[in-house]
C-alpha cells in the first residue's frame, strides 16, 4: 500500500490461524499485515471457492453464521441511521457469505435492491433457496463483470482478504458512482488485547 516494497517488514507469526505454514508479516511503514510470500490469485480462488467456509464453519451455513450476520446487520443499520442514509438503495455486499446481512437490510426496507458476491457455490445455493430476492454473483469479485453501479457497497470482514488492495480499489471504482457509499468492517489486530466493546471498527466513507 505504501510502496515500501517487500523488505521493510517484520514477521509476527510463522503460521496462520488454521496452523497452515504461512509467514505473516507487518509493514514497518504503513502497518499493512500480509502473508510473505503472497499467495497466488489462483490459490485464493480455489481456497474461497472450495475450502474457506468449511475451515471455520460448515459447508452450509449453521445457526452461528446466521446469528453473527444478523448481529452485524443491526450494527450496519444503526450506522446508516446515524448518518441519515435512509433513501432507497441499490446495495452490493462483496463476500456476502450466507446472505443474512442483505436479508435483514431488505426486511428493513423492501425497496432496497440487494445483491451479493460469494465464491462458495454451496453458500450461493443456500442464498438462492433461502433469499430468492437477493441477486447473487458466484465467483471472485475481481473476475465478475458488473453492468451497473451501486449506491452502497459492503465490505464486511473481506477487505483484508484481497491479494492486491490497490487493484481491488481500482475495480471497486467501476461499480461506484459519484455519490456511492462504502461501508467497511475489518478485523483489528489489537482486539485480542483490548475490550472489543470500546472499539468502533466501522467506517462509512464516500468515493
Amino acid at each position: 500500500v505504501c510502496n515500501s516494497g517487500y523488505y521493510s517488514h517484520e514477521q509476527i507469526e510463522d503460521s496462520e490461524r488454521y496452523n497452515i505454514n504461512l509467514s505473516t508479516v507487518i509493514c514497518k511503514e504503513c502497518g499493512l499485515i500480509f502473508f510473505n510470500p503472497m499467495l497466488s490469485f489462483e490459490f485464493l480462488t480455489d481456497l474461497y471457492k472450495n475450502y474457506y467456509q468449511s475451515f471455520h464453519r460448515y459447508k452450509t451455513p449453521d445457526a452461528l453464521v446466521v446469528t453473527r450476520e444478523v448481529e452485524r446487520s443491526k450494527r450496519l443499520l444503526d450506522v446508516l441511521k446515524e448518518n441519515n442514509v435512509n433513501t432507497d438503495l441499490n446495495i452490493l455486499d462483496i463476500g456476502c457469505s450466507a446472505g443474512h446481512i442483505l436479508a435483514e437490510l431488505y426486511k428493513s426496507n423492501n425497496n432496497y435492491s440487494v445483491s451479493g458476491v460469494e465464491p462458495d457455490p454451496n453458500y450461493i445455493k443456500y442464498i438462492n433457496e433461502k433469499h430468492p430476492y437477493i441477486n447473487t454473483f458466484e465467483g471472485m469479485f475481481e473476475d465478475i463483470e458488473f453492468t451497473q453501479k451501486y449506491d452502497l457497497i459492503l465490505l464486511m470482514h473481506v477487505i483484508e482478504q484481497f491479494r492486491d488492495i490497490n487493484d481491488f480499489f481500482s475495480k471497486l471504482k467501476n461499480v461506484m458512482h459519484e455519490d456511492s457509499l462504502v461501508y467497511v468492517e475489518s478485523p483489528n489486530i489489537y482486539s485480542a488485547y483490548r475490550n472489543n466493546k470500546t472499539l468502533k471498527p466501522f467506517l462509512l466513507v464516500s468515493k
